[in-house]
């Protein structure tokens, strides 16, 4: 890249050059200033760009979430309990598409809700599954339940006083990626012997947050989760409502946040190319006056750095290097034999 030298400019055209020139520098450098603020600006919401993932892939769906339900009063029946107390929190009832089949999830309660942690469940993808990998549970509720799912990621770390605490007023106060509201269920009386069958999907967001692009800050996104449903099936042997839980996704959505790093580098690079653009259009309308002479030719030629002469050659030393130069001299009566 070559700046425009302004002061080559023949005098008569000098202030026209100067003025063409220095408007589009600071026309440049002004582009830049309002890129770097604009980024400083919105560090807590960078541009993204979105990509997807292939689900087969070892970091995209290496565990599920953990399922809780949280009993939600307002919009059950209070004039029974919700749950019953002579059953476990849940029973696991038949899994398919799981890289450990051995491996089942852990039911607990917390107060009048409970939890259903499947971390430990990884879907297999590589193996063909009618319908996607699923697995089913029970619930062991009474006619009147209402309670609202969640979510939270297979990474989050959770005590059993904060779930004994939970209520939908201070869901906020959970770590991103925590305590993802999915739907409300409400059992009726004639809905005991159903089975809802739900979808799950994931997708990847970026993380609150201002994300520099540091090697230690990793791509700086939370996993998200969707459960579609439920669609509702009645089975007259059923005692509790079942829960089939389908994965169908071939590939992940992946919003992936821009680092401040990134996206600095990328406006010092448009710097570049639009000086590079300013350099060419300078020298297609500012031309050379005279044609180079050739000893001029000789000094702007090229060589190795550590191969260059301190001294210009005589007149009469390049002469004899270059003979063809020396006839037309002759000829031309510019030199005496």
């Amino acid at each position: 890249m070559v700046l425009p030298h302004v002061s080559t400019v023949h005098y008569k055209f000098r202030l026209a050059a100067k003025w063409f020139a220095g408007l589009w520098g600071f026309a440049i450098f002004a582009s830049l200033g309002l890129s770097l603020r604009t980024i400083y600006v919105h560090r807590e919401h960078p541009q993204t760009a979105v990509h997807y993932q292939n689900a087969q892939d070892e970091d995209v769906w290496n565990a599920l979430p953990m399922f809780f339900f949280y009993r939600n009063a307002a919009e059950g029946d209070l004039n029974g309990p919700d749950w019953k107390p002579e059953e476990p929190p849940g029973s696991y009832i038949y899994g398919n598409g799981f890289k450990t089949e051995t491996l089942k999830p852990v039911f607990s309660r917390a107060g009048d809700s409970w939890m259903m942690n499947a971390s430990m469940m990884r879907p297999q993808f590589e193996t063909p599954v009618l319908g996607g990998p699923m697995f089913k549970f029970q619930l062991p509720v009474n006619a009147g339940t209402a309670f609202d799912v969640y979510l939270f990621d297979a990474d989050a770390k959770i005590s059993g006083q904060e779930l004994d605490n939970f209520n939908a007023d201070n869901v906020s106060q959970f770590p991103e990626s925590q305590a993802q509201w999915q739907t409300l269920l409400t059992v009726a009386a004639n809905e005991m012997d159903c089975a809802w069958l739900f979808t799950l999907t994931k997708r990847f967001v970026p993380k609150v947050g201002v994300f520099w692009g540091w090697p230690w800050e990793g791509k700086h996104v939370v996993p998200k989760y969707l459960l579609d449903g439920p669609i509702c099936t009645h089975f007259p042997s059923n005692q509790s409502p079942m829960l089939i839980v389908h994965i169908t996704q071939e590939t992940v959505l992946c919003v992936q946040p821009i680092s401040l790093i990134q996206q600095a580098c990328s406006a010092f690079k448009d710097v570049g190319a639009s000086v590079a653009l300013l350099s060419t259009i300078f020298y297609l309308v500012f031309t050379r006056r005279f044609p180079l002479t050739v000893q001029e030719e000789e000094s702007i030629e090229l060589t190795l750095r550590g191969f260059e002469s301190t001294k210009r050659p005589t007149v009469e030393k390049w002469l004899r290097k270059h003979p063809d130069a020396l006839q037309e001299a002759l000829r031309e009566g510019l030199l005496s034999a």
